[in-house]
């Protein structure tokens, strides 16, 4: 039997962060540091459920809610949940927990469902969550690219492929200086810098606001990295990196042409590898893909040899 407590105010915080750390490839959007960011740029309450089965702790999953009018108007939110605990997540498990959230939170006039599981294509197909009740949102599947850093350095490099890791021994080569900050320290820089790509090329991203907010929350126990490539006292390229239980997340970078140049990126992600298995991170999560105009990003990122995946999809 599966049981769905939901906390109504902010959770038992230790408890969650210890079954979040339990957890392989823990990601972002089920942090609290992250349900406490996006819950205060978009006006919505993060609420943490743990999972048990048959009276043992299984996951947990945390949910977006806003209502108004005591919930009359009401919306229910669920991105990229639940985690599971070793032992469990089969199929027979996501099935009693969609069937069960489904109940706390029947489809009904006034109800806006957004569900985005946490379920690859190999793991389940759109047709067994849309058995379940829930309809499949026009829209492609989320992809996204999982680094595991577990192996040594020697075997991490040996996986990246060639077109990487000649531009990398350039970079090697070059006069650039790495330096990183997670107190924050730097996120200024950062965000200048970030915003003045984004006008310049044109591309979509997270708003600035939305950056500021999780750097404030992510530095306060210094789960927040920022990578700098100086060349002298210049800055050519930069990355934001946000720590969580035992994975990571690439958030954001920018490079100038110098630093594109002299393979400044390269650099900065082969560093972070190094700087995040000092701090124990095995999974490292380098951030949405996609096959449309954005192609070369999901290149560049496949060139470090990781697990590329799709997710279902967003249903309500």
């Amino acid at each position: 039997m599966i049981s769905i407590m939901i906390c109504k105010t902010l959770g038992d915080m230790a408890k969650w962060q210890s079954c979040f750390a339990q957890a392989r490839r823990a990601n972002l959007l089920q942090s609290i540091e992250y349900g406490l960011s996006y819950g205060q740029f978009m006006g919505q309450k993060p609420r943490q459920a743990f999972i048990q089965i048959d009276g043992q702790p299984a996951g947990i999953c945390q949910l977006m809610e806003a209502g108004v009018l005591n919930n009359a108007i009401h919306a229910i939110i669920v991105d990229r949940g639940p985690l599971w605990l070793d032992g469990f997540g089969t199929k027979d498990h996501q099935v009693a927990f969609w069937q069960e959230f489904d109940r706390l939170y029947k489809r009904r006039l006034g109800r806006k469902r957004r569900i985005f599981p946490e379920l690859t294509m190999r793991e389940a197909s759109v047709a067994d969550m849309e058995g379940l009740g829930f309809k499949r949102l026009a829209g492609p599947g989320y992809q996204t690219i999982w680094l595991d850093l577990r192996p040594s350095l020697d075997v991490l490099r040996g996986n990246l492929k060639s077109k990487w890791r000649g531009p990398l021994s350039k970079a090697e080569r070059s006069d650039l200086e790495v330096q990183w900050d997670s107190d924050g320290t730097s996120f200024p820089m950062l965000l200048n810098g970030y915003v003045a790509d984004k006008g310049n090329r044109g591309y979509q991203g997270p708003s600035s606001k939305l950056l500021q907010i999780l750097a404030r929350y992510f530095s306060v126990k210094q789960n927040l990295l920022i990578g700098r490539a100086l060349q002298g006292a210049t800055t050519v390229a930069a990355i934001m990196i946000l720590c969580h239980g035992r994975s990571a997340t690439y958030q954001t970078g920018w490079t100038t042409p110098a630093g594109r140049a002299c393979n400044a990126h390269n650099l900065l992600l082969w560093n972070a590898l190094q700087v995040l298995q000092d701090r124990n991170i095995q999974d490292f999560d380098l951030g949405g893909v996609s096959d449309g105009a954005a192609r070369a990003v999901k290149k560049f990122k496949e060139g470090m040899g990781g697990e590329t995946v799709e997710l279902l999809g967003i249903f309500n």
